[in-house]
């Protein structure tokens, strides 16, 4: 009977109707590249309150990304804009985008064709599968709502947030996008230091080895010093005359040491005694 009802409540016409989606399907998480900008993605944000769009080109090895702010989304415009990028970057091994009309244009295919470009296209209503561009999509809106609703300039605000971007490790790699990117790091206004990690362990043991010398003696630039020994012998008529000193100069010299010994510091000495195994013998 269990089974019946199971059976009953799942083909229940209105609660199909009305019940959510079935579970999606497990994310297939995009293989890493081999190195930056082989494999790019690319959309349109838009169109902004200002009439405006925003193409966003993402890198997936470096996650660097850079964007153009264009007024016409034709695939000549379109065009135009990858051509600055690829003079910069150079030209990458694949391309992939959704299925927007500027993406599958005979001008657009005909374009990544003579330039050996693979054209990969996301499944029709599915931006997910453009997951890496679609993120950066959010962000980029965010950034330019934060702008407006602080009276800003978004533009210049977007520039501002582009650099804190490429040179703040990625959550995903660990690494700043743009030393991925160009295999070195872009300076910025917060301070850094800026040797390598190399020079800077070369610099901790040298500092170290300099510490621990100055702490520990080295015995071959010591030797003993042993104190002279004083005559006993009665005083001859060749002994040279006593100091005479002016008469209420001689308080000036009360403090001056009777003997050498008493000028010269004296070495700690340690208690002598006889080893513990030894307390049984005769030591003479």
């Amino acid at each position: 009977m269990d089974q019946d009802v199971e059976r009953f409540v799942k083909t229940c016409h209105g609660c199909q109707l009305a019940s959510g989606s079935s579970n999606p399907e497990p994310m297939t998480p995009t293989p890493l590249p081999a190195g930056p900008w082989q494999d790019v993605a690319i959309d349109l944000m838009g169109p902004l309150p200002s009439g405006e769009f925003i193409l966003v080109c993402v890198d997936y090895y470096s996650r660097y990304y850079e964007i153009y702010i264009i007024k016409t989304i034709t695939s000549e415009k379109i065009i135009d804009c990858l051509e600055k990028m690829f003079i910069i970057h150079g030209l990458p091994v694949t391309i992939t985008s959704d299925n927007g009309r500027q993406f599958v244009s005979d001008e657009f295919e005909k374009y990544l064709f003579e330039n050996n470009i693979e054209h990969r296209r996301t499944t029709p209503l599915h931006p997910s599968a453009n997951g890496e561009v679609e993120r950066q999509n959010r962000t980029l809106l965010k950034r330019i709502k934060i702008a407006n609703a602080e009276g800003k300039n978004w533009k210049i605000e977007i520039r501002k947030f582009l650099l804190a971007y490429r040179t703040t490790p990625h959550s995903t790699t660990g690494v700043p996008p743009s030393e991925l990117m160009f295999n070195r790091k872009i300076r910025t206004k917060l301070p850094e230091i800026q040797f390598s990690l190399n020079d800077g362990e070369v610099r901790d043991r040298d500092m170290f080895r300099k510490e621990k010398i100055t702490r520990v003696r080295n015995s071959t630039h010591v030797k003993e010093f042993r104190e002279p020994e004083v005559e006993t012998s009665e005083v001859t008529n060749d002994d040279p005359p006593a100091l005479s000193l002016p008469h209420g100069d001689a308080d000036a010299f009360t403090d001056v040491p009777s003997t050498l010994s008493d000028t010269l510091p004296t070495r700690p000495q340690r208690d002598r005694r006889v080893p513990v195994k030894f307390k049984d013998y005769d030591m003479g």
